[in-house]
C-alpha cells in the first residue's frame, strides 16, 4: 500500500483544467453497440483498481470539489452540442416556442407574449405571435396584438449570412462574424469595439435559440461565448420557467456607459439546450427582456410542431 501511496503521489496537487473536462465529455463514446466482454471486464478491473489507489491517497475524502468556471462550463456545453443527433444538413426549419419578455420601465409598460418561430437556414419562415399579456404600463401594440406573418428576422447583421458557410471552429467563427459585422455599412468610426461585441453576442445568442443550425455549428456557438471576457458562473440558477440549468453572466460595452448592459445565458447542460437569455438593459432605449424557450426541435415543414 505505501508503494502505491507512492506511485500516486505527483497526482495530488493536479487538478483538471477546464480544457481537460471538455475534452473528456467530447471524447465519451457516441454508440451504444455492445463491447466484447473481454474487454468490459478488462476495463472493470482497471477501474476498480484506480478506485482503490485513490482512495488509498491521504485527505482525498476532505478535499471539496473545485466548481467549474464559466468558460469551463461553456466549453462543456460545445462538446455536449457536438454529440447532439441533429439534421445532416441544413434543411427543413428549426421550430421554436419561446415567451418574449420585454419591460421599457415606468414609461413604457412591461408585456410577455408567446412567440412560436419556424426558420430555415436562409431566415425564411413562419412567426405566430399569441395575444401579449400586460404586465404594467401601455407597451407597444406590436408586443401585445396577436398575429401570424413572415418570419420577423431581429439581427440586422447576420441578414444576408450564409449560416452553412460559417466555420465550425470558435476562434474562426469568432473571426467571421466580426468581419461580417465590419462589413455593414456603418457611420465613420464606427463600430466601435465594444458595438462590435455587443452586436456579435446578439448574434450568437440568436444562432443558438433560433437559427436553423448543424450541431457541429452550436458547439462552435458555444465555444464562441466561451471566449467572452468578464464571464461569472451563476451559482442555483433557475430560469423563469423554473428549470434547473447552468448559467453565465458577463457585461458588455462597460467603457460606453454608466449602466453597462448585462447579459444571462441558462442551459441545460445534459443537452446544451438554451433555456433562456436575458438582457438588464442600459436604460437609453433598449428595454430589459428575457427569452424564454419553452420548446425547440428541427421540423420538416412549416406548422409542425414536436410533440
Amino acid at each position: 500500500m505505501n508503494d502505491l501511496r507512492e506511485r500516486f503521489a505527483p497526482l495530488r496537487e493536479e487538478t483538471p483544467t477546464d480544457e481537460d473536462i471538455a475534452a473528456v465529455l467530447s471524447a465519451r463514446p457516441r454508440s451504444r453497440r455492445r463491447r466484447p466482454r473481454r474487454l468490459l471486464l478488462g476495463v472493470a478491473t482497471a477501474t476498480a483498481t484506480a478506485a482503490v489507489a485513490i482512495a488509498a491517497l491521504p485527505g482525498v475524502d476532505e478535499r471539496p470539489a473545485a466548481p467549474a468556471s464559466a468558460a469551463g462550463m461553456l466549453r462543456a456545453a460545445a462538446a455536449v452540442a457536438a454529440d447532439q443527433p441533429g439534421p445532416p444538413a441544413f434543411s427543413g426549419y428549426r421550430y421554436t416556442e419561446v415567451l418574449e419578455h420585454w419591460d421599457w420601465g415606468p414609461r413604457g409598460g412591461a408585456v410577455d407574449q408567446r412567440v412560436e418561430n419556424w426558420v430555415d437556414t436562409s431566415w425564411k419562415g413562419r412567426t405566430v405571435a399569441h395575444a401579449g399579456k400586460v404586465l404594467a404600463g401601455k407597451p407597444p401594440d406590436f408586443w401585445v396584438k396577436a398575429a401570424e406573418r413572415e418570419f420577423v428576422y431581429g439581427d440586422g447583421p447576420l441578414l444576408d449570412l450564409d449560416i452553412a458557410a460559417l466555420p465550425t471552429e470558435p476562434r474562426a467563427l469568432l473571426a467571421a462574424l466580426d468581419k461580417n459585422n465590419r462589413s455593414i455599412n456603418w457611420a465613420p468610426g464606427l463600430p466601435t469595439p465594444e458595438q462590435a461585441r455587443y452586436d456579435i453576442t446578439r448574434s450568437v445568442l440568436l444562432l443558438l435559440g433560433t437559427a436553423n443550425t448543424t450541431p457541429s455549428l452550436r458547439a462552435a456557438l458555444w465555444g464562441v461565448l466561451a471566449l467572452l471576457p468578464g464571464l461569472e458562473p451563476v451559482p442555483d440558477a433557475r430560469d423563469p420557467l423554473g428549470r434547473e440549468g447552468e448559467a453565465v453572466t458577463f457585461s458588455l460595452r462597460p467603457g460606453e456607459q454608466a449602466k453597462p448592459e448585462r447579459f444571462k445565458v441558462i442551459f441545460d447542460p445534459k443537452t446544451s439546450e438554451l433555456l433562456s437569455w436575458s438582457l438588464d438593459a442600459d436604460g437609453w432605449g433598449t428595454p430589459d427582456q428575457t427569452r424564454t424557450f419553452i420548446r425547440a426541435a428541427h421540423v420538416r415543414q412549416i406548422g409542425d410542431r414536436p410533440r
